[in-house]
């Protein structure tokens, strides 16, 4: 649905300075996206264009206050009366559709005449004309001008708005002023303009100016979502669009992203030497000394993600070719062994797990294969171990963890129906030379989620809420909660805090299907608490499409992203209201404890920001 943007500019009194009209709104209609759109490429301040020549006034003598057919003007009057707009017409020159608009309104020659005069320095002067009316919205003409220049000069003003773009907001140079409430104080030379994108006038933009070096600058704008039921309006508390926020609640604004390269952004990762990378559908983005460079992919191919060596890989769009960058090298082609892969676009998802000898592990939607270095093994089904699928037209999905004390890597698989699981291939670890079936008899069960730690312990989540858990040389079994209202589920992700303490994301199911919503839990000893769940937030609350990463800083807190929202958990609980209201699409945690996630700000660009609790 489009939203309509109704730019006004009456110059009324409202407090807060001079008035340079005394008119009721008027009207133009812009179409904006159907999502709120998100700043583009904004610098803090805004640069004016050149401005353009003065255009002389054909009058004869210095300090005239006359057109030049003679007709007297009066600067001492601040808002000229209609009998003399004609007068100042012919000195300042404003073109027919502007004349054509004022005059659909009969005015007797007293009426105010659509016109507010300010003296500037050194005798010179702006003049705000105003042109049409509408419902709710005006639209005006601002000149500068020199009566006692020889000859006479005026000069046209534009200003600076911000128009929404393909990749965001937009600075753009516009010859009309529009708006509803703009205010000029000529005492410190500010002009202020509300944009509203509706006649309640509780959303929209607002602006502020400085008259500075003959041009207005942009200092700030502001921006409100329409909201029905909205209370105070106070245009000057509305979310900050420009300049670009630093700060978004403990989160400082470290460098915006290219808005031709955040599409869509898929992940972030720490690479070996401290560097962040950003995989977004069009490529990767290193951030390294304070620096983005980015290498983008050809149209069609497909980031697979980042391992842990620093390679960046990605899939041609038939899946049939393979490359990674490494450093600032040109991409290399690492087909030896490689087979096509019938769904390269389901790889973005899936990431690469390295090994203790630097092998590179990817997951596809019929095998797991590795990368040596030199040649791709692939491991279908039957080579690991697993029977196939009850149903030829289920879907596989295969998941990977590495486990560094056993220097094992583990996989785990699942087949997915209409339902939901519908069983799978169990878990499997890597000797360096078979595949083994732990001694845990997991059987031919949906495996959904694999994590391992440094000192040896691995966990295995199932479907219907199992999960298995290996402490040296013993395998123990836990269940999930049983959920009011609901069935127990699968784990969508699970993740281990510094601690070595497992959280896990679970998938619950209803009456047919599951992932009707989600549940966070911790282990606490043998028992499975519950931190986000149904009988604390409502469900819609708890429903990520995309489950992120758990992040958690130096001191072991967790920072939950949740609906895009970052929040702190304390004591088992998310902490009210979330920490930020960033729109948070990833987030890793580096080697030092510091969290770093991807995000935008309402009506915001991409940026990476980094957690200063």
């Amino acid at each position: 649905m489009s939203k309509t943007w109704i730019k006004v500019t009456c110059l009324v009194s409202l407090g807060l300075g001079l008035v340079a009209c005394p008119f009721v709104g008027s009207g133009r209609e812009k179409l904006r996206a159907a999502v709120t759109p998100s700043v583009a490429t904004l610098a803090p301040t805004w640069a004016p264009t050149a401005l353009p020549e003065s255009t002389p006034v054909p009058t004869a003598a210095a300090g005239a206050t006359s057109t030049p057919e003679g007709e007297p003007i009066d600067l001492s009057e601040t808002f000229p009366r209609y009998s003399a707009r004609p007068a100042w017409r012919a000195l300042l020159g404003w073109p027919d559709e502007c004349e054509e608009g004022f005059q659909l309104i009969e005015r007797q020659a007293d009426d105010e005449g659509g016109l507010a005069i300010y003296p500037l320095v050194d005798d010179q002067y702006l003049a705000f004309v105003f042109c049409t009316l509408g419902p709710y919205w005006v639209e005006e003409r601002v000149y500068w001008f020199d009566p006692g220049a020889d000859p006479p000069a005026v000069r046209p003003l534009s200003v600076p708005e911000l128009a929404p773009g393909d990749d965001g907001w937009e600075l753009q140079s516009a010859e009309v002023l529009h708006g509803s409430l703009p205010l000029y104080d000529p005492a410190t030379q500010i002009l202020t303009n509300l944009a509203p994108s509706r006649g309640l006038r509780d959303c929209g933009t607002w602006y502020r100016y400085q008259w500075e070096e003959g041009e207005f600058v942009l200092l700030e704008a502001r921006y409100q979502e329409c909201q029905d039921g909205a209370s105070a309006i106070i245009p000057q508390e509305w979310p900050l669009i420009y300049p670009a926020p630093e700060q978004a609640g403990p989160f400082r604004r470290v460098a915006a992203i290219d808005p031709d390269f955040s599409n869509w952004v898929y992940g972030l990762d720490v690479l070996p030497d401290g560097a962040l990378c950003v995989t977004t559908d069009v490529g990767y983005a290193t951030f390294r000394a304070g620096v983005f460079t980015t290498d983008l992919l050809d149209e069609g191919q497909t980031p697979m993600g980042v391992d842990g060596v620093g390679r960046m890989w990605f899939v041609d769009a038939t899946g049939a070719a393979v490359y990674y960058w490494q450093g600032d090298a040109e991409p290399i082609a690492a087909g030896d062994g490689w087979t096509p892969v019938e769904n390269p676009g389901m790889l973005a998802r899936q990431g690469v797990v390295t090994d203790h000898l630097g092998r590179a592990w990817l997951a596809t939607t019929e095998d797991v294969r590795v990368f040596d270095g030199e040649r791709w093994a692939v491991f279908a089904r039957d080579a690991l171990g697993m029977s196939p699928p009850s149903n030829p037209d289920y879907m596989a999905e295969f998941v990977l963890a590495f486990a560094p004390l056993q220097q094992q890597v583990w996989v785990g698989e699942c087949d997915w129906g209409g339902p939901g699981p519908m069983g799978g291939g169990g878990a499997r670890w890597f000797d360096g030379a078979a595949w083994r079936e732990p001694a845990a008899g997991i059987g031919a069960e949906c495996v959904t989620a694999i994590a391992a730690d440094a000192a040896g312990n691995v966990w295995i989540g199932l479907d219907h809420g199992l999960v298995w858990h290996l402490a040296g040389e013993e395998w123990r079994q836990s269940t999930l909660p049983e959920p009011a209202d609901y069935r127990r589920g699968y784990p969508v992700s699970l993740q281990l805090d510094p601690s070595g303490r497992p959280w896990l994301w679970a998938a619950l199911c209803g009456g047919a299907s599951c992932d009707a919503t989600r549940t966070l839990y911790r282990l606490q000893g043998d028992t499975w608490v519950e931190v986000a769940g149904l009988d604390r937030y409502p469900e819609s609350s708890l429903y990520t499409w995309i489950a992120q990463p758990l992040l958690f800083d130096g001191a072991g807190t967790l920072w939950l992203v949740l609906q895009g929202q970052v929040s702190q958990v304390a004591e088992d609980r998310l902490v009210e209201p979330p920490a930020s209201t960033l729109n948070v699409w990833a987030g890793a945690t580096d080697a030092s404890g510091q969290v770093w996630v991807v995000g935008e700000q309402e009506a915001g660009r991409m940026a990476l920001w980094v957690l200063e609790p």
